[in-house]
């Protein structure tokens, strides 16, 4: 990592050397490509590096141990992946024409454990598909088995 810094060091010396001393026109624009090659070359070079070598692992920062150990990540995980499905599914039910709403049960290891879909139908016009065509489209779409989304019809006058 001193290598990396000394390298930005001198090519930064050598940016301002070019700034002061070339002149104007085709010899300063082609100095200046050169040193910026050059950065961009040093960039590069320490992100390959960086790149090649272990990164920590969860558990060896004491920050995470504690987090992982109290299994907050992990619920947190679920949550965000859960809320993400749930979004997803009510995104493509306003997509066929319906107001949707989902509640997503997943089990510990992350794995969908069933899905509750509820639509109206809006009162703009028909929906593009019936909910049940929604109910198989998403669940092919998932790779879900179709029994794990409960679909429910609300009356058109609810909420």
């Amino acid at each position: 990592m001193n290598g990396f810094v000394v390298q930005l060091v001198v090519l930064s010396a050598l940016w301002a050397f070019c700034e002061m001393l070339v002149p104007e026109g085709k010899i300063r624009r082609m100095a200046q490509f050169t040193v910026s090659l050059m950065i961009m070359l040093a960039l590069l070079s320490s992100a390959i590096q960086l790149a090649g070598r272990e990164l920590p692992q969860a558990e060896s920062l004491p920050v995470l141990a504690e987090t992982s150990a109290r299994g907050d990540s992990r619920r947190i995980y679920l949550q965000a992946r859960a809320n993400q499905l749930r979004s997803y599914v009510i995104g493509q039910g306003r997509r066929a024409g319906y107001r949707a709403d989902a509640t997503v049960y997943l089990t510990g290891n992350g794995a969908l454990e069933r899905m509750e879909l509820t639509l109206w139908k809006q009162k703009e016009g028909p929906p593009l598909m019936t909910g049940t065509a929604l109910a198989e489209t998403l669940a092919r779409t998932l790779e879900i088995p179709p029994e794990k989304i409960c679909l429910v019809m609300g009356d058109s006058s609810g909420g």
